[in-house]
């Protein structure tokens, strides 16, 4: 899918990699048990029965208010979550921002931590936000799908946990090493 639209404040651009240690992950939208179709399927040779839907309407309400929160400045980074899902969009985000983050999936309240990590739900951005700006993107994204999913360091490690039971604790260089590997490059 292609877009073309101007752009009134080159300032304004908000770019996909996690950028300043301090910074709040944020998920917007909802995490559903939908991996038909999904690549977490596809690479286990499957291929589901619940495909991601679209609410339109939901969409547009969320999609109204991240383009306000980036109007005011609140977003410091945005990334759509879509194919890989939430696991993949907080991979390329970290590797391109060369910054670690500590992920709770617990906040989620999705019982599988498969599906909080690899469902392909539509309508969903991983976005981080300064601190010192939080409680203003709160208001922006009042009653809407908004969770705080964890932090942004300064250590290279990319670290993904559901309350304490750790899933994923690896240092961004294992990462890259392995997201380069099928190309050796």
């Amino acid at each position: 899918i292609g877009m073309v639209g101007l752009l009134e404040k080159v300032a304004r651009v908000v770019t996909p990699w996690f950028k300043s240690a301090g910074d709040i992950v944020v998920l917007l939208g909802r995490t559903r048990e939908e991996l038909g179709g999904s690549e977490y399927l596809a690479l286990r040779g499957e291929i589901g029965s619940t495909a991601p839907r679209v609410d339109a309407g939901r969409a547009l309400a969320l999609y109204h208010a991240l383009s306000e929160a980036m109007d005011e400045g609140l977003v410091a980074s945005c990334h759509d979550v879509s194919d890989g899902g939430l696991g993949a969009a907080l991979a390329e985000t970290a590797l391109a921002g060369r910054v670690g983050m500590d992920i709770d999936l617990s906040v989620l309240h999705v019982e599988n931590d498969v599906v909080a990590l690899f469902s392909e739900s539509q309508s969903r951005f991983v976005a981080t936000v300064p601190a010192s700006m939080a409680a203003a993107f709160e208001q922006v994204f009042r009653g809407l799908p908004c969770q705080h999913v964890g932090k942004v360091y300064k250590a290279a490690r990319f670290r993904v946990r559901n309350g304490k039971r750790v899933r994923v604790d690896a240092a961004l260089a294992q990462l890259e090493t392995a997201w380069k590997r099928p190309l050796a490059w």
